[in-house]
């Protein structure tokens, strides 16, 4: 995999983790590259349908990533995917804590909300007449 193809942080990234896998050269040079596709995988998830390439006028391409790594049986694949998608989760659980909260701010106000009588729900639509008279 031509590590010169990565931006500066990922392929700091990628070293760092390729060389916390062996000590070996060989196996520094592997780890390297299942960790460099697990990382352009990871990465293009990551982005989704953010961007997409104009090919055309009127014919846009998501460019989504691919990847099936394959190696032997216990060469160490699955450790190496731990510290790449470490982030993404981290990143969705403190996404999916905002949401949790957010949900339970809402249902509070809608259970005050409901609890009012109707015509006062009603009258929170409607403009008051100071309202209209400044209007």
């Amino acid at each position: 995999m031509p590590m010169n193809a990565f931006p500066e942080p990922l392929r700091r990234f990628i070293h760092e983790v390729a060389l916390s896998m062996g000590k070996e050269k060989i196996v520094n040079e592997m780890a390297a590259a299942y960790v460099g596709a697990f990382t352009l995988s990871v990465v293009s998830g990551a982005i989704g349908r953010t961007f997409q390439l104009k090919i055309k006028k009127e014919y846009n391409v998501i460019p989504a990533i691919w990847a099936a790594i394959v190696g032997d049986s216990g060469v160490g694949k699955s450790p190496m995917l731990k510290p790449i998608v470490a982030p993404v989760l981290e990143f969705y659980h403190r996404q999916r804590e905002r949401y949790d909260e957010a949900v339970k701010e809402y249902e509070s106000q809608m259970t005050v909300y409901l609890t009012r009588p109707v015509l006062n729900r009603i009258a929170s639509f409607c403009p008051s007449e100071s309202r209209r008279g400044r209007q």
